[in-house]
């Protein structure tokens, strides 16, 4: 069966998922999450790649990406996953995979869904139950986005896409918009959507999103049964300007 295809640009954002190996964890201890931490802050230089959401959990892995050409994010992971199975096999004594296949990705049609893409992100610890507020876990990019403070103590630091910029003047008034994202329940469906999406490499758009990604990388991707919504959607938010 050939490959699912990865449709990566430059300046396309995309949202990247890796799944420990049937469920398994890919972390066991707080030197494994801080190793792999410095392996994606040295990736992104490397391979000129701009994070701009991110989450370690103890299973799985998110990402929101931008490269600078076609080619970056897939070098990033192969970094990365490479040097982060030595590590663990070499310190656990362990062999063989530690990732369960390629990884997922998905392009993002970053005007209508880079919000929504990264409230999803940085909402997994609170979804899955680890902690009762985003801001007291520690392997995520809640804390930079999100949290009005001066230093932050994560080993990797994220970019602020334009999109993340629209939401105020300043950081403090960005800050303050972009908690407001985590407050609406009734977006539950946008999280539906981005899930079935990456689960199956689609792009995470509309019709017209997709058409465009089909066009420019001579592909077609397998049409699926596809919950809401059927057009654009914009995360409601009570603007606060500072």
């Amino acid at each position: 069966m050939s490959r699912k295809p990865r449709a990566y640009q430059a300046d396309q954002t995309a949202h990247i998922y890796l799944c420990g190996n049937n469920q398994q964890r890919c972390f066991y201890c707080t030197a494994d999450y801080q190793y792999y931490s410095l392996l994606l802050s040295k990736g992104l230089v490397k391979y000129e790649v701009l994070l701009h959401a991110y989450v370690l959990m103890e299973n799985h892995i998110q990402l929101l990406l931008t490269p600078s050409c076609s080619k970056g994010i897939a070098s990033l992971i192969q970094y990365i996953s490479s040097s982060y199975v030595r590590y663990i096999n070499r310190k656990y004594q362990r062999s063989g995979s530690l990732f369960q296949g390629r990884h997922k990705a998905s392009i993002v049609d970053a005007d209508n869904y880079l919000l929504a893409c990264m409230r999803f992100i940085e909402s997994d610890p609170v979804s899955k139950g680890i902690v009762s507020h985003l801001a007291q876990y520690p392997y995520s990019s809640y804390t930079q986005n999100a949290v009005h403070q001066q230093v932050s103590t994560s080993l990797v630091v994220v970019n602020q896409h334009r999109q993340y910029l629209h939401l105020g003047p300043n950081l403090v008034s960005r800050k303050s918009n972009y908690q407001k994202l985590f407050l609406h329940s009734s977006q539950q469906y946008l999280d539906t959507l981005i899930i079935e999406r990456l689960m199956h490499n689609f792009p995470i758009g509309d019709e017209f999103f997709i058409e465009h990604i089909e066009a420019l990388h001579h592909i077609k991707f397998n049409r699926m049964k596809l919950g809401r919504p059927s057009k654009p959607v914009k995360l409601m938010l009570p603007v606060i300007f500072c």
